[in-house]
C-alpha cells in the first residue's frame, strides 16, 4: 500500500510504501513514483519479496524495518534443515547502512506516524514458554540432543548485520538486544520441543518461527485529513492484547486487517477497540498452516460484516471455488483509498 499524505507531512514528497508484496506481484512495475521510502512490516516473503526489484527500479531513500527482522531471518537460516517457513533475508551488504532504520514501539517516523509494535526490548516478546530458567548453553545442548545441530559459536556470539562497531555505532544498544533476542528464541524453542514426540518437532519449529515473525510486525497509527489509519502487518492477537493491556490507543477509522484476515490475528474484542469504519483485507486466497479455509477466514469476514465495517478486498474472496466477496477496483466513495 502506498501512503501519499497531504502537504505538511514528511511523506508528502516522499511517499511511503508499506510492504513490497511477493516477488511475483511485481509491485515496482506498478508504482508511479520514482523516489520513495519503504516500511517492511516483517520478514515473510509475501511482504518483502518485491524489495530487490524495487531497489533496482526505484530510488529508495529510507527502508524502515522492524526491530529484530534480521535476527528472525538469521534464526530461520540456523534452522533451515528443520523449517520450511518462507522468510526473506535482506542483502545487507548491498544496502547502505544509513538507509536501513530499525523501528520499534514509540518511534515517530513523522509527526503523523507513531510506531506501536514491535516491542523495543526482547523481554516484552511472548516466546511461548518464555519464563524458563534455562541458559542459552543448556538450551543448545538440549536441542543438540534432540538432533537439532546448530552453529553454537555463531549463536552465542551473535552479531546483527545492521550495525557494527566499525561503522561508528559503538554506543548503540541494538547489537546487545539483538543477541538477547536470538538467545531467548532458542531457550523458549528448547522448552517447547523437549517433551514433544519426534514427529512433532518440525511442526513446532515452523510454528515458533511464524509466530515470532508475526509478533515482530510493525504496527503503526497514521493521522491525516481523512482520519486515523492502523497498519498491522501480520501482527497477531498477542500483539494487540499487549497494546490493549498497556492502555495504548489503537482506534482508527481505517484498518488494514492483519495477516490477510486470519482468525488468529483478529477477534471481536480487538475489533471493538479499533472500532474502524472501513477495513482493507489484502489477500490472495492462500491457505496457511493446516487450515483448509484459505485467508481471509470465514470468521473474520463475518466479524467485519456483523460489526458494520465497510470492507474492501484486494481480490475476489473464493470459498470452494465460489466468489463470496468481490475485489475492489478504483477509488473508494470517500476518495481516501484507490485500488489498482
Amino acid at each position: 500500500m502506498l501512503l501519499r499524505p497531504e502537504f505538511g507531512c514528511d511523506f508528502y514528497e516522499l511517499p511511503l510504501l508499506i510492504d513490497t508484496g511477493p516477488s511475483a506481484a511485481r509491485v515496482a512495475d506498478r508504482l508511479e513514483v520514482d523516489v520513495l521510502a519503504v516500511v517492511v512490516t516483517h520478514s515473510h516473503a509475501d511482504h518483502i519479496g518485491g524489495l530487490p526489484r524495487l531497489l533496482n527500479q526505484r530510488t529508495i531513500s529510507k527502508i524502515f524495518v522492524p526491530y529484530y527482522l534480521p535476527e528472525i531471518a538469521r534464526i530461520n537460516r540456523f534452522l533451515w534443515k528443520f523449517s520450511n517457513v518462507q522468510l526473506k533475508e535482506l542483502n545487507w551488504r548491498r544496502l547502505r547502512k544509513e538507509r536501513v532504520i530499525p523501528v520499534a514501539d514509540g518511534d515517530k517516523l513523522c509527526k503523523h506516524l507513531l510506531v506501536l509494535n514491535p516491542p523495543r526490548h526482547p523481554d516484552q516478546f511472548i516466546f511461548g514458554n518464555d519464563r524458563s530458567e534455562l541458559g542459552i548453553l543448556d538450551a543448545l545442548n538440549i536441542l543438540n540432543g534432540l538432533g537439532i545441530e546448530l552453529p553454537r559459536d555463531e549463536i552465542l556470539d551473535y552479531m546483527t548485520p545492521i550495525f557494527s562497531s566499525q561503522q561508528g555505532e559503538q554506543n548503540n544498544d541494538y547489537p546487545s538486544l539483538a543477541r538477547q533476542f536470538v538467545h531467548r528464541f532458542f531457550v523458549s524453542l528448547c522448552e517447547s520441543l523437549q517433551y514433544l514426540q519426534r514427529e512433532a518437532i518440525s511442526y513446532e519449529i515452523n510454528r515458533h518461527i511464524e509466530l515470532t515473525a508475526n509478533q515482530a510486525s510493525v504496527v503503526f497509527r497514521f493521522e491525516d485529513s481523512c482520519g486515523t489509519w492502523l497498519f498491522t502487518g501480520d501482527a497477531d492477537v498477542v500483539v494487540f492484547d499487549r497494546l490493549i493491556a498497556e492502555g495504548r490507543n489503537i482506534s482508527a477509522k481505517y484498518l488494514k486487517v492483519p495477516h490477510h484476515g486470519s482468525r488468529g490475528n483478529m477477534n471481536r474484542t480487538i475489533l471493538q477497540k479499533i472500532s474502524p469504519e472501513y477495513a482493507i483485507v489484502s489477500h490472495y486466497n492462500r491457505p496457511f498452516g493446516r487450515s483448509l479455509d484459505p485467508h481471509p477466514h470465514h470468521e473474520v469476514i463475518d466479524l467485519l460484516d456483523q460489526s458494520g465495517v465497510k470492507t474492501y478486498y484486494t481480490n475476489h474472496v473464493l470459498k470452494k471455488k465460489v466468489s463470496i466477496r468481490t475485489a475492489t477496483v478504483g477509488a473508494t466513495p470517500d476518495g481516501a483509498i484507490t485500488f489498482l
